[in-house]
């Protein structure tokens, strides 16, 4: 009997502990695995003397939702590192009152290039209060539009990537890779946007942006957790009484 309660003490406070650690995600549903750029033009992103210089290529997901998963009063941090277009381009996140555009995160021709030189020094950064579980709030605005046969994707409604469909973007989990079989869920990811610009050159290097979430504090215990951990530790010190008696 005395170890059975040992047990079970030690379960409870484990379980209480336990019962406090989280880890907040972007998860990639859906669309299709792919390699990203395709198409007949370089990516502006990737290879020597770009902002990824050992990348060849990128494997990543086409036509998918992005999810988010975020305890307690978490938070969303966005940067923009700019991007390769001749279209005017933006990026629109739902602040909580409607989608808006954070300042910054606006490109357009000229010059058609604009790209930040390294990783640790994007050239805008914004961040929301962000909880609970859903699709994350954002879409693309390509020369004004949203949605339909010319304007930018929607999270939650992102074609998939093939000759002659809407603009679209390509999502993959940090840190990139080249190998097969990429990551669908991390705390970090990258979305590429191709607006279909230049004949359609399929190269996803006219917009890209950084995402990371973060959980919130770890929340005050209620009142029926606190009894529970206060038993476990009774249970604790009964055991230890006992030693030594």
């Amino acid at each position: 009997m005395k170890h059975v309660i040992q047990v079970l003490a030690l379960l409870t406070v484990i379980e209480f502990f336990s019962a406090e650690s989280t880890a907040a995600s972007l998860n990639i549903v859906g669309g299709i695995s792919n390699v990203a750029p395709s198409g007949v033009a370089p990516d502006d992103f990737i290879g020597p003397g770009n902002l990824f210089p050992a990348l060849p290529t990128i494997m990543g997901f086409y036509g998918s939702t992005i999810l988010f998963n975020v305890s307690g009063s978490g938070s969303v941090t966005i940067d923009f590192f700019g991007g390769e277009a001749g279209f005017h381009d933006q990026f629109l996140y739902n602040a909580g009152s409607g989608f808006v555009m954070p300042p910054g995160f606006d490109h357009t021709a000229p010059p058609s290039r604009i790209i930040a030189s390294n990783l640790a020094s994007p050239l805008a950064t914004f961040s929301a209060p962000l909880s609970g579980v859903g699709v994350l709030p954002f879409e693309f605005m390509i020369n004004g539009l949203v949605g339909g046969l010319t304007g930018g994707p929607v999270n939650g409604a992102d074609p998939n990537n093939a000759p002659g469909t809407p603009p679209n973007f390509f999502a993959v989990c940090a840190p990139l890779t080249s190998s097969p079989n990429p990551p669908s869920s991390c705390s970090t990811l990258w979305v590429f946007l191709d607006d279909n610009g230049a004949s359609d050159d399929n190269d996803f290097d006219d917009f890209g942006v950084r995402i990371t979430v973060t959980d919130g504090p770890t929340t005050v215990p209620e009142t029926s957790a606190i009894a529970l951990l206060s038993c476990g530790l009774f249970g604790l010190g009964i055991l230890a009484r006992r030693y030594r008696n």
